[in-house]
C-alpha cells in the first residue's frame, strides 16, 4: 500500500490514513506519554517502480540508474536503484 500520511504527535485519537485506492484506514495513535526508553517502532513501505518514476518526475532526478533497466543492468547494482532522497524521506 502506498498512501499519504499526515500525523501530529502526541495524539489519543484514531489516525486516518488514505490509501491509493481512496479508502480510509484507521489506526490508533501512539502518544508520547506511552513511549518508554528503549522502545522501538518498526514499519515497512513498498518502493515500487511507479514510486521511483513519480519521485524522478517531482525532483527532476532522471538519472538512468533509477529509470533505465538496461542501463542499470550494466552497473555494479545489476538493477534499478531508488533515489537516495526517496529512501531518506521515508
Amino acid at each position: 500500500m502506498i498512501g499519504k500520511v499526515t500525523i501530529r504527535f502526541p495524539t489519543e485519537k484514531k489516525i486516518s490514513v488514505m490509501n491509493v485506492e481512496g479508502e480510509k484506514v484507521h489506526r490508533k495513535g501512539l502518544t508520547l506519554k506511552r513511549l518508554t526508553v528503549g522502545q522501538t517502532y518498526k514499519t515497512s513501505f513498498a518502493i515500487t517502480a511507479e514510486l521511483i518514476e513519480s519521485f524522478a518526475r517531482v525532483t527532476a532526478d532522471h538519472n538512468p540508474i533509477h529509470l533505465d533497466e538496461n542501463y542499470a543492468g550494466q552497473t555494479i547494482f545489476k538493477n534499478r536503484v531508488a533515489q537516495g532522497m526517496l529512501g531518506a524521506g521515508l
